[in-house]
């Protein structure tokens, strides 16, 4: 029986396409079909953690790392930029993974 139990606990552990990161402490897919990459026009910063995008004339909150957020406050409001993104199941929210 302990093993049946361990079989199936390795096996939900090991489908579960999210993985945390040490690194940034937020979540990120490791399914590239997952990955949202498209040009957006930044609006700004919403608060420390998330910003404002409009794709397709339509807007965005998106969270973002303290690192990404360093890089971000260079940015002017309405500058077309080019982003990678998930939505996060767990958390309900979208994540930022990449911003140029």
């Amino acid at each position: 029986m302990k093993m049946v139990l361990a079989c199936a606990l390795l096996i939900i552990l090991s489908s579960n396409i999210y993985s945390h990161s040490p690194m940034t402490h937020s979540w990120y897919v490791d399914d590239d079909e997952s990955l949202i990459k498209t040009k957006a026009q930044y609006i700004g910063l919403i608060d420390s953690h998330s910003i404002e995008v409009f794709i397709d004339s339509k807007p965005l909150a998106i969270q973002i790392t303290e690192a990404q957020r360093e890089k971000i406050e260079s940015f002017t409001p309405n500058q077309q930029i080019t982003i990678s993104y998930y939505y996060n199941e767990l958390t309900t929210q979208y994540i930022l993974v990449s911003i140029q």
